[in-house]
């Protein structure tokens, strides 16, 4: 039977700033979910519920819409910023203990501060899931028997590839290097040595919405990402969504990745010319490594088509919502669930 899921999440990437677009949920969690036949999705987007009705209590509607609806399960997710403006922990205790209904805290860092908050709601929910990295997060967590790890999961119905695209970009970076000074000092480097390199700037500068951004992957031959997170590594939402719409990823060295991807096989992982060597600082590494490897596959787009497929396939697999929700429902106590 189709589970149901309420997603309790946020409708923008910040509510003070709705001209800046949506969140990721819709072509994350959620359109995974619905993509892959893995289930039903309704909404309480919680900072949209602030904003139009301050008046009235978010915690008391939440309960409400749970008694109205009886999902199957809520996923959830917290914006620290908001601090007391938020739905309470306690809330989400109330929903799994007094209505049976599993929830499961949803967090897409693993920072210090992020898990701390999800120790706050350790006591109240089903679960906490963790999505970038495989043990940062366990550095820090005092309840760690509440944590799950999972790949994250992309709508494999908005990225995607044919095999046939005309991949008329040979070089991209679809994220932002404003305020980060890494991403710039090698993006500039490649400038400087004359390698063209087709960015968008980051979601906030340009307004790209989900749809124009997938269709940038699809045009492009090689994309670049950056894995740092400064004092750590991560896994990035760009490593799914580029691997699953057909670019060949170019991604800096990491732990993390080679999780997922196999390393020249599924990806291509790169020396940065600029790294973080410590909390505010960059060294110089490998100038050279980058700039060989993107003349060799630029210059090579067979090779580049090959390892994209490879990794398309790899991440629709691993990350096209399936395995995700499967494991997910198994862990809140839903037992398994097989696409419809």
């Amino acid at each position: 039977m189709m589970k149901k899921v309420l997603f309790s999440v946020e409708k923008f990437l910040d509510a003070a700033h709705p001209e800046w677009g949506g969140a990721v949920h819709d072509y994350g969690v959620m359109g995974s979910l619905i993509s892959s036949g893995m289930g039903a999705a309704s909404l309480f987007y919680y900072d949209e519920f602030l904003q139009t009705k301050p008046e009235e209590d978010v915690n008391a509607a939440l309960v409400k819409r749970c008694e109205q609806s009886k999902p199957d399960m809520i996923l959830a997710t917290w914006i620290i910023q908001n601090g007391e403006r938020n739905v309470k922990p306690e809330t989400y205790g109330h929903i799994r203990d007094e209505l049976k209904i599993p929830v499961a805290a949803y967090w897409s860092e693993s920072a210090p501060d992020v898990v701390r908050h999800a120790d706050i709601f350790a006591p109240h929910v089903t679960a906490n899931v963790f999505i970038e990295t495989k043990d940062e997060w366990r550095k820090h967590a005092k309840h760690p028997e509440k944590c799950v790890r999972l790949f994250e999961p992309r709508d494999a119905a908005l990225f995607n590839s044919t095999g046939q695209e005309a991949r008329d970009i040979p070089l991209s970076f679809l994220g932002t290097s404003f305020g980060r000074l890494d991403r710039a000092l090698n993006l500039g480097l490649l400038r400087g040595r004359g390698i063209g390199v087709v960015e968008t700037y980051g979601q906030k500068v340009n307004r790209m919405g989900p749809a124009d951004y997938a269709a940038m992957l699809k045009r492009s031959l090689v994309t670049i990402n950056f894995s740092s997170a400064v004092t750590f590594q991560h896994l990035t939402g760009r490593v799914i969504e580029a691997a699953m719409s057909g670019a060949m990823l170019l991604e800096s060295a990491n732990g993390e990745t080679v999780e997922l991807l196999e390393p020249f096989r599924d990806f291509v992982p790169f020396q940065p010319p600029f790294d973080w060597v410590g909390s505010g600082q960059i060294g110089l590494g490998n100038a050279d490594d980058l700039i060989q490897k993107i003349i060799h596959y630029t210059g090579h787009p067979e090779e580049a088509r090959e390892i994209a497929r490879r990794g398309q396939e790899k991440v629709l697999r691993e990350c096209g919502g399936e395995k995700f929700w499967t494991r997910l429902f198994d862990v809140v106590g839903l037992g398994k669930c097989d696409a419809v």
